[in-house]
């Protein structure tokens, strides 16, 4: 697995990439283990069959509010491209959960 030096126990906002989809998946994570994945299914899916083709960045450390402020922010900037260039599913609203986006592959599977 390729990770950032980053190996303390603080919440942290990351970044994976896959180079081979040219996709990422953006999350925070509360810090208790460095070594953290993520929480997407279909990015788990990926990362256990090619480890060697992505790569975690630490975009930043910090607070737990600040970290889940600023994946929201960071999210929400990134909203249009949600679909097509991240893995993340779920998409922050202001002051409410967040809410599931809908991708073609989920909406085929479901009308089976």
């Amino acid at each position: 697995m390729q990770t950032s030096i980053y190996n303390y126990q603080k919440p942290f906002v990351y970044l994976w990439r896959d180079r081979l989809f040219n996709k990422y998946y953006l999350g925070y994570h509360n810090g208790s283990n460095p070594n953290y994945i993520c929480s997407s299914k279909h990015m788990m899916k990926e990362y256990k069959a090619r480890p060697q083709d992505f790569k975690r960045r630490i975009l930043q450390v910090g607070t737990r509010k600040e970290m889940a402020v600023l994946e929201r922010q960071l999210l929400l900037k990134r909203i249009k491209h949600l679909d097509e260039r991240y893995y993340n599913l779920m998409i922050p609203r202001e002051n409410s959960f967040p809410i599931l986006k809908w991708t073609n592959e989920m909406k085929k599977a479901r009308s089976i």
